[in-house]
């Protein structure tokens, strides 16, 4: 079982090395994953309220649209399409000194503004599809009227929230070896993320673009003042908190060995495997050198 699983380690290598090629990527290729993205989180969504609003009882109602949801991320993570609140973690490229914040940045910026465009799309094409009953047309719109008046602390408190379910789920995943248990465990996470209610700002792009066209009282100001702050918590939980603190387990689990002992090339190996799957002497401190170090 151990050996399906990536080390702390070995998945933070991965994540900074998918950050490289997101760098590398063109401009246009960004913007048409970015979008993609933004449509399959739609198509969940577009799940989980039609089963929300069919069961009469509003728990169970809840639990089976949570379930579907994951549906549109686990899309994501299968095809490759860029995502702006899991991409957050691309930051730990940063931490690792591989690549500047700025590029980070710019990269961010441009995966958010598709997935909105993207969700802008397949909120048109849903609104005026026909699909929608009245008990879907009614839950969209009063879950957008709801979140277009939350406070600021809220908001962003919500989605630092978010974004730490989020990511820990799309981390788990990129642990996992097997594209099975990938999905399991990304499928589960996110149905916890989609019951929690928590503000993502791209799932919530959808519910009030939506809601917009299908007549909601909501304005483009309160739709801007909400994604505006969901961002930022979004940002926060994702980056900062899962990101940084998986950075600081790695950084501070150093190994100290006894000098007295003769150590093959392979023995130092395996002592730096166990602990971080990876071959890397530079963080290995002997005994003697810290001896050394206090004269």
């Amino acid at each position: 079982m151990a050996g399906d699983i990536k080390t702390l380690k070995e998945t933070s290598n991965y994540i900074v090395s998918a950050g490289k090629k997101r760098l590398e990527k063109s401009t246009l290729t960004l913007i048409l994953q970015g979008m993609l993205a933004g449509i399959f989180i739609g198509f969940g969504a577009i799940a989980y309220f039609k089963l929300a609003s069919l069961a009469a009882d509003p728990g169970l109602g809840a639990f089976l649209g949570s379930a579907i949801f994951p549906v549109g991320i686990v899309a994501i993570l299968m095809l490759g399409s860029e995502l702006f609140t899991s991409n957050t973690m691309m930051v730990m490229g940063v931490y690792n000194r591989e690549y500047r914040m700025r590029k980070v940045l710019k990269v961010l910026a441009i995966v958010l503004l598709a997935n909105l465009l993207g969700m802008a799309v397949i909120s048109a094409l849903s609104s005026f599809s026909g699909i929608f009953t009245q008990a879907m047309t009614d839950k969209i719109i009063h879950t957008a009227e709801a979140k277009t008046s939350m406070s600021v602390a809220n908001l962003i408190v919500s989605a630092i929230l978010c974004n730490m379910i989020v990511c820990t789920g799309v981390w788990a995943a990129y642990a996992m070896k097997k594209a099975g248990v990938k999905i399991l465990v990304l499928w589960m996470v996110i149905t916890v993320f989609a019951l929690s209610g928590t503000e993502h700002v791209v799932a919530n792009a959808y519910y009030m673009f939506t809601a917009y066209l299908l007549g909601a009282d909501i304005s483009f100001a309160g739709i801007g003042y909400n994604l505006m702050y969901v961002t930022i918590g979004n940002f926060i939980g994702g980056a900062v908190v899962i990101t940084g603190l998986n950075k600081l387990i790695i950084t501070k689990r150093r190994i100290t060995v006894n000098a007295t002992k003769t150590y093959t090339q392979r023995e130092r190996n395996a002592i730096y495997a166990k602990a971080y799957g990876g071959v890397n002497e530079n963080v290995i401190t002997y005994k003697e050198d810290k001896k050394k170090t206090k004269k």
